[in-house]
This record gives structure tokens, C-alpha cells and sequence, in this order.
């Protein structure tokens, strides 16, 4: 794979921290309550232009430390609420994995092919943990976006 330039993307939107393991336990995920949340107060708010955004940032160490997540968007119309989180990701280089179909099977074949890449000894790159996001390219389109060290 060759990693693509990008510059720095402003993301608005709603933010909780999590972990991958608490992510796999019913009574402690937080993912599926924040994107219900998602829907309910920011999707109403989205222009033609928006781009749907999940910004995996502020690790605490790796893939399995904690993190935070935002899921928002660039644009907003007029009348979002006032209190959402602001991110500012980084210009820097991603690797782009990208994955279509029924979601969120088609964002976790996206991050199984991530975590496929980074864990074969023979991979070329490393990653800087610094914001890595899914790009929600239409109902059935994900690329996940990976920040490379």
C-alpha cells in the first residue's frame, strides 16, 4: 500500500473515550451509544456537503490502551448545537483501507484488514497513533484512515 498525503481536517461533533476491549463487552461499549446519539442530535444538522467522520484520537498508548472517539462531521447547518467537540486531526500520512457494504460489518472488514496489515512482520509502516478516522463515504461506503508514524 502507498500512503496517501492529507491535509489538516476540523471535525465537530460528539466525543466519548473508550478502549477496544470495553468495546467488545455489551454492558461496557460506547460506540453504538454514541453514534444512536449521533443520529439524533447532529444528523438532523447535516448538509449536502457533510462528511460523516469517526476520529480515533488522544491514545493513551496503542490499539489497546484507552481513546478517544468523535464521530461528527466538517460542515454543519445552522443551528447544531452549540456544546460539540471540536478536533483539529493533523495533516500527516494515512494508509486508506476502504470497505463497502451493510454497516458497521462494512467498517469492522475495514478494521480487521488494519489490524491484518499492522500485525504482519512484514508490513513497511508504523503506526503514529495519533488520529487515525472512518470516512463515511454514503450509506454503504467506509474508508478508515490510518495515521502513519
Amino acid at each position: 500500500m502507498t500512503p496517501t498525503s492529507l491535509p489538516a481536517l476540523h471535525v465537530t461533533g460528539l466525543r466519548v473515550r473508550t478502549r477496544n476491549a470495553d468495546e467488545m463487552q455489551p454492558d461496557t461499549a460506547r460506540l453504538g451509544r454514541l453514534w444512536g446519539d449521533f443520529a439524533q442530535r447532529i444528523a438532523p444538522h447535516l448538509t449536502s456537503d457533510s462528511v460523516v467522520y469517526g476520529v480515533y484520537h488522544r491514545y493513551a498508548s496503542d490499539q489497546h490502551g484507552e481513546y478517544d472517539v468523535l464521530v461528527g462531521a466538517q460542515s454543519l447547518a445552522a443551528g447544531a448545537p452549540a456544546d460539540l467537540a471540536q478536533l483539529k486531526v493533523a495533516a500527516g500520512r494515512y494508509l486508506v483501507f476502504e470497505a463497502q457494504g451493510p454497516m458497521p460489518q462494512a467498517a469492522l472488514q475495514a478494521w480487521s484488514a488494519v489490524w491484518a496489515c499492522f500485525a504482519d512482520s512484514d508490513c513497511p509502516h508504523r503506526r503514529a497513533f495519533t488520529a487515525d478516522f472512518e470516512r463515511y463515504d454514503g450509506p454503504d461506503r467506509v474508508s478508515v484512515w490510518v495515521a502513519l508514524a
